[in-house]
């Protein structure tokens, strides 16, 4: 065992030394957005992700694109530039034109560093007998094979054509794929490569019924326009009367039928086992260039139908894309997964109403024998709700017709002090519960009762006492299990009325007179009286704005309230005014830590702030209600970056 572990612990510490630090090189003879060395980037990357020792250099010759020589002389300098402090473990060339710059220009860069290259045409392995250090995949077209199933789909085609251009990777695909013309005695071959886009469309548009196309490469007409691949799938799919094949991956989707494809992700995955190999210590003249990579038959459904082309034709194993799925099939598994998740729940749910029913017959013997002394307890209960409410009402309607409205903490003490003795009888009845001894019902009902008499300043929270005693008083039908389950729930519901009491007895102030307010002026008394270290910086931007009616103090303790909430640990706020529309707009703005979403979203609910027990958020909440009066509004917007909040005040 500790041989074992012993092993082990070298191994790791080899790989770390092997992988420490290492940096690979990878030259792209085209331009990033470009699908074939997009597509080989992503399969060379997806080998070295979990790698964090390997760092990977990208440079784009983007020679689809510029192909001027002084353009070449500008590219080698630049690369040479950038590469001069580095030293690299491994090189990466990407297609023919960077084989030919590491050929030309960059052997006198990097020296003796292994090179790996991948998407070669037309390679000459001679070259191996001068660069040693050098190692890779050839791009091989399987030109015979697709063309042998463009025939095999449509046996009745007279012509295939050949779509291409004439640039250095198009020259060397022309060369390779004319040496298999001779093996097709009665198809005529023609090479369609110097072309402007408009004779493209018409060729596209006037073909024989029994001519088919073969797209090569394409990215440059006759008069050097670039032409992307995207957009010539979009010429093939608006001007094609025929179908047409393709040995490239990139001009799929509503363009091509098909064919057998050379897969770049595939290509730049092996690429980058090779230079894995590399970087593990191998050197690169003994590793075996590869010639032969496995290909993909690979189709379009839409195509297919859309020229009546007969899937049964098509090579075993054959992708075919854009195909309708088979609901069913496809999610088979989940479906059963489902039908026996819900057999299961059905089950759980009889066995539980069986046993509920029991439980409910002998609970519903015990209720009758007590349902009319509750029903008594009941209705002095509902009386007193109402004659709360209506007192409620009568002292709400004669504090708007003064035009104040007051809510004192001493109004809070005092309900306060009425809740406390009922919250305690109930829990001395939880707990003489528990202990077996039997209270007298009427003892209990007659404290509450008692103590509801007692009330005097009625408020909005008291109501909901009020409503829970009808269960309460149900309660005591139930058998003892029953009883204390729920007394503990009147329990829980009390002390909730308790906290925010006291949060209201906390925080709300005294709602005083309106006057004609001046906004700016309350920002200004407010920071000329705050004491601010130096770490904290205050940007003011207070616009012309109309004064507005309201309660001064109010306004100044709300601005100040976000103000305080915020520059504890802070160092940046930004203050502003403005007028908009019907609207003051009041806008405070800083880099403090993030306020949650769920409070914003929920700040209008106090029984869920409440229950947070954070006075910053409570404050929050009396901000909104206080803007709610004047029939504004109160907006947080909040993100790792920054936080603001902007306040609407009707003018």
């Amino acid at each position: 065992m500790r041989l074992f572990l012993k092993s082990i612990l070298i191994f790791m510490l080899f790989s770390i030394t092997i992988f420490a630090n290492k940096k690979i090189l990878v030259i792209q003879s085209y331009h990033k957005g470009f699908y074939w060395s997009d597509s080989i980037s992503e399969g060379f990357d997806s080998v070295f992700k979990d790698s964090p020792n390997v760092e990977i250099f990208y440079e784009y010759l983007d020679l689809k694109r510029n192909y001027s020589d002084n353009y070449k002389k500008l590219i080698y300098e630049l690369i040479k530039e950038k590469t001069k402090n580095y030293t690299f473990d491994s090189i990466l060339l990407v297609d023919n034109y960077a084989l030919d710059f590491y050929l030309n220009k960059g052997i006198s860069i990097f020296k003796d560093t292994p090179v790996v290259f991948v998407g070669i045409n037309n390679f000459n392995k001679n070259l191996l007998n001068t660069y040693k250090n050098m190692t890779g995949i050839i791009e091989k077209v399987n030109y015979l094979e697709n063309i042998e199933l463009m025939l095999t789909l449509h046996p009745n085609t007279k012509k295939i054509v050949i779509i291409a251009d004439n640039t250095l990777t198009g020259n060397q695909l022309k060369n390779e794929v004319k040496q298999y013309f001779s093996r097709f005695k009665n198809i005529e071959f023609e090479i369609f490569d110097n072309f402007t886009i408009s004779e493209l469309k018409l060729k596209l548009n006037n073909s024989d019924k029994n001519t088919l196309y073969y797209l090569f490469p394409t990215n440059q007409t006759k008069d050097l326009s670039f032409v992307s691949y995207n957009y010539m799938k979009e010429l093939i799919n608006s001007y094609s009367s025929v179908p047409v094949y393709t040995s490239w991956d990139f001009y799929f989707n509503n363009a091509v039928v098909g064919g057998v494809i050379i897969d770049g992700k595939l290509h730049g995955k092996v690429a980058a086992e090779i230079t894995y190999k590399i970087l593990n210590g191998y050197q690169a003249k003994n590793i075996n260039i590869i010639e032969n990579l496995k290909p993909i038959y690979k189709f379009d459904y839409l195509l297919l139908k859309k020229y009546n082309i007969n899937i049964n034709l098509l090579p075993k194993d054959s992708i075919i894309i854009n195909q309708p799925k088979n609901y069913f099939i496809k999610n088979i598994k989940i479906l059963l997964f489902y039908i026996i998740f819900t057999l299961i729940i059905f089950f759980i749910i009889a066995l539980k109403y069986y046993y509920n029913s029991i439980a409910n017959k002998k609970i519903k013997e015990i209720n009758q024998k007590l349902e009319k002394e509750v029903e008594n307890k009941i209705k002095e209960l509902n009386l007193a709700n109402k004659k709360i409410k209506e007192q409620q009402e009568k002292l709400i309607k004669e504090a708007y017709e003064k035009g104040v409205v007051k809510v004192k903490s001493g109004l809070m003490h005092n309900l306060g002090n009425i809740i406390n003795p009922i919250y305690l009888s109930i829990q001395n009845e939880i707990a003489n519960k528990e202990s077996d001894n039997n209270r007298d019902i009427k003892f209990l009902n007659n404290i509450v009762y008692n103590e509801l008499k007692n009330i005097k300043n009625p408020n909005n929270n008291l109501l909901k006492i009020i409503n829970i005693f009808p269960d309460f008083l149900s309660a005591l039908k139930l058998k003892k299990e029953e009883e204390i389950k729920k007394l503990k729930f009147l329990e829980k519901e009390l002390d909730h009325i308790k906290r925010v009491i006291k949060l209201q007895e906390n925080y709300l102030g005294i709602l005083g007179t309106e006057n004609y307010i001046d906004i700016n002026k309350i920002i200004n008394d407010i920071l000329s009286n705050l004491k601010l270290n130096n770490s904290t910086q205050i940007i003011l931007d207070l616009n012309n704005i109309p004064k507005i009616l309201g309660d001064e103090s109010q306004i100044k303790q709300t601005i100040l309230n976000i103000i305080l909430l915020r520059i504890k640990n802070y160092f940046k706020l930004n203050i502003s005014t403005k007028e908009e529309e019907n609207f003051v707009i009041i806008k405070l703005t800083d880099n403090n830590i993030e306020i949650p979403q769920d409070v914003i979203k929920n700040l209008d609910n106090l029984n869920y702030i409440s229950d947070l027990k954070n006075k910053n958020y409570f404050k929050l909440y009396n901000i909104l209600q206080i803007t709610k009066k004047y029939n504004g509004y109160f907006i947080i917007n909040s993100s790792t970056l920054k936080t603001e909040f902007i306040i609407k005040l009707k003018k």
